[in-house]
């Protein structure tokens, strides 16, 4: 993908040509692969943002570019005039996703720009500020696609960043006043971006300029309460950049689901004796980063836990980089106990993610599902548990959380 370079802007073309030029652009999103072929989408989504590979550097034009743009955007303030929940959504030429664009500040908390690179991402972002208090939290931070451009304070940047701003001499001085960017992978601690993710930073905060002007001088008005956006979309044919407050279509959501294809382990297990036992099963990210090469992203391993609901007591678990995927790891942790216990009374989940791991599996082994809302904290627990007991045995129980 090419920087943005300047081209002719426009959301003054009138009558049947600007309609034409907006439902041109409709049909493009329409006929994306998140809409014709989801699951194909969401498999290929995966594929690329799960790479561990080595990622090529951002080069110093990539930097001198991001850098301006950052200070532009920082003059610009838009987090006075754009809550966290009023997106920009830009398409860029070549792809047939929006990226959306969410400004943070509007809390005078965390300042900057986040850019979500089509539909899944979005989805990501709305599941984490959907669940806050009602699941796993942790989890759902963990999930996030997105490349960061933060405005922070000197301490909050690394050695890498420092030397990036003093080879590009520049200056900083205050509170809120130092770019950085990171980026932000599902199952990896957030780490600095590359050379195709500064490409993309570059094209989608340009664009967002452009759109926020459009914006602040009222020359696009947008009723983002009833459900607008502003979408800037570029015109090939007319060479015209367009802002234009739209509702923008809901892509389908992919629910992947894990489907037990084999008939004999599960014929197997469903002829088992039942006992009186009421597991629960949580899902949800072991917090402690893997790094085998420190040019490699950390990796956040995922973790498969059985408990007794009645003492608390966990009673197995398993890990993702024991059995390749978590799939197999909830496989195996529920196999094994089966296999050695009989099958329990129940099993209890909390959350969409916990339940299109085990549905399935429990239907056919004949064990029945119940939702409990107390095993949504499971991930905040282990974050506490290690901070508190690094020297203790972490799976002592989690009695506390059922009390």
């Amino acid at each position: 993908m090419k920087v943005v370079k300047k081209k002719k802007v426009g959301n003054s073309i009138e009558g049947s040509k600007a309609k034409k030029m907006l439902e041109k652009t409709l049909d493009t999103i329409l006929n994306a692969p998140a809409f014709t072929d989801p699951a194909a989408a969401y498999l290929a989504n995966l594929e690329a943002i799960n790479s561990v590979h080595e990622e090529a550097p951002v080069t110093q034009e990539q930097w001198e570019l991001l850098y301006e743009v950052a200070k532009n955007i920082k003059a610009m303030a838009p987090w006075n005039f754009l809550h966290e929940s009023e997106h920009i959504n830009i398409l860029l030429p070549g792809r047939d996703e929006p990226i959306t664009i969410v400004v943070m500040g509007s809390g005078e908390m965390t300042f900057g720009i986040g850019i979500f690179p089509g539909y899944d991402a979005l989805r990501r972002l709305e599941k984490m500020m959907e669940l806050e208090l009602e699941e796993d939290g942790i989890s759902a931070a963990f999930e996030q696609h997105c490349i960061n451009l933060y405005f922070g304070n000197r301490d909050e940047l690394e050695t890498e960043d420092k030397n990036v701003i003093k080879k590009l001499g520049l200056k900083f001085r205050g509170k809120n006043e130092w770019p950085y960017f990171r980026s932000m992978k599902p199952g990896f601690m957030p780490w600095h971006i590359n050379y195709d993710e500064a490409e993309l930073a570059i094209a989608a905060l340009q664009n967002f300029a452009m759109a926020f002007l459009s914006y602040a001088k009222k020359e696009v008005e947008v009723d983002f309460d009833n459900g607008e956006t502003l979408l800037r979309f570029y015109d090939s044919e007319t060479e015209y950049w367009c802002n234009v407050a739209i509702k923008m279509p809901i892509a389908p959501t992919v629910l992947p689901k894990l489907i037990i294809s084999d008939e004999i382990l599960t014929a197997k297990l469903k002829k088992k004796k039942k006992n009186r036992t009421k597991l629960g099963f949580a899902l949800t990210y072991f917090p402690m980063p893997i790094q085998d090469n420190e040019k490699f992203r950390p990796k956040l391993s995922r973790i498969a836990l059985l408990l007794d609901l009645k003492s608390g007591a966990i009673i197995d678990q398993a890990l993702d980089t024991e059995f390749d995927s978590i799939e197999n790891a909830v496989v195996n942790l529920i196999t094994d106990y089966v296999e050695n216990n009989g099958r329990p009374a129940s099993i209890a989940f909390s959350g969409e993610e916990a339940r299109i791991h085990i549905e399935d599996f429990a239907t056919k082994i004949g064990v029945k599902l119940e939702e409990n809302e107390k095993l949504a904290d499971v991930g905040n627990l282990l974050i506490s548990v290690m901070e508190s007991m690094m020297n203790s045995d972490l799976f002592d129980n989690l009695k506390d959380l059922f009390d």
